[in-house]
């Protein structure tokens, strides 16, 4: 702040992951003294990536804490920018087609979206190498191609179990045990399920369940939970959120087995899926 007269000839400073920054009174003084500082006519912009490597729980945090608020109290206008997911689809393909010569199927784009955490810099990454192994222009890749170059986000792993669960599919065992050979996913799967079994307890409970705060973002998901809903009575969805929170309980007290801590994790969460499947 004390050294903003060396840039006096810029039109604009950018302050980027404000999250970083101590929600204190302090920091609320030092932005308010930061935006009265500006040289001339300079715009000042704060920025938060709110993806925050797929933690939701990170996100509502910020989003409901006295540092966002704080930041609103000094700014001029709040801008949230995200992409609609049909615009990304389309996006998608014209990206594909245009840049890479790549002709996507629509079950291709679906996942692109689904791995890449709907990040368009991600999507493009994914799609500069599968560009690689096209051998001509407006080329297909072969469906074993596609799944074995793209790569998975962190929560992509969670979500996928998360997938099979809500829709009382028993592959989620397949996908957990092999999922466990490699990385420990249960910090990610807990909030993942129990976000995903409360949406399906709202669309059973609530015929205006789209205004709900937890629908925000879902996009084209929504008609997977609206199919995946219509698998479940609205008290067994009560119950499934109550096996959720008790295996939490168990993970924060060490109340498991295992002879490792990442089979003891293994163990806990095969047992929350039988538990759940049961309903």
């Amino acid at each position: 702040m004390s050294t903003l007269d060396l840039f006096s000839s810029a039109r604009g400073f950018w302050l980027k992951d404000i999250n970083a920054l101590q929600a204190t009174k302090k920091t609320k003084q030092e932005l308010a003294m930061l935006a009265t500082a500006l040289p001339g006519d300079a715009v000042l912009v704060f920025s938060q990536d709110t993806y925050f490597g797929g933690d939701w729980l990170a996100q509502r945090r910020f989003e409901q804490g006295a540092l966002r608020k704080a930041v609103a109290d000094v700014v001029d206008q709040q801008v949230e920018a995200s992409v609609h997911p049909r615009k990304l689809a389309g996006w998608i393909r014209q990206r594909a087609e245009e840049r890479y010569g790549l002709k996507l199927a629509a079950y291709q784009v679906d996942t692109l979206i689904d791995v890449c955490a709907d990040l368009p810099s991600l999507i493009d990454g994914e799609l500069k190498k599968l560009a690689l192994l096209k051998t001509r222009e407006g080329d297909t890749i072969s469906e074993n191609w596609f799944k074995i170059v793209l790569a998975r986000t962190w929560s992509y792993s969670a979500a996928k179990i998360a997938d099979a669960v809500l829709a009382r599919r028993t592959d989620a065992y397949r996908f957990l045990l092999r999922i466990y050979r490699r990385e420990s996913i249960i910090a990610r799967l807990l909030p993942e399920l129990y976000r995903g079994l409360l949406r399906l307890y709202w669309i059973r409970s609530d015929p205006d369940f789209r205004s709900r705060p937890e629908f925000r973002r879902v996009g084209w998901r929504l008609e997977k939970l609206q199919e995946a809903a219509r698998r479940w009575r609205r008290e067994a969805l009560l119950k499934a959120l109550t096996v959720v929170t008790d295996t939490a309980f168990r993970l924060r007290t060490g109340r498991m087995g295992g002879r490792t801590p990442q089979e003891a994790e293994r163990d806990l969460l095969l047992l929350m899926l039988r538990r759940l499947y049961a309903l």
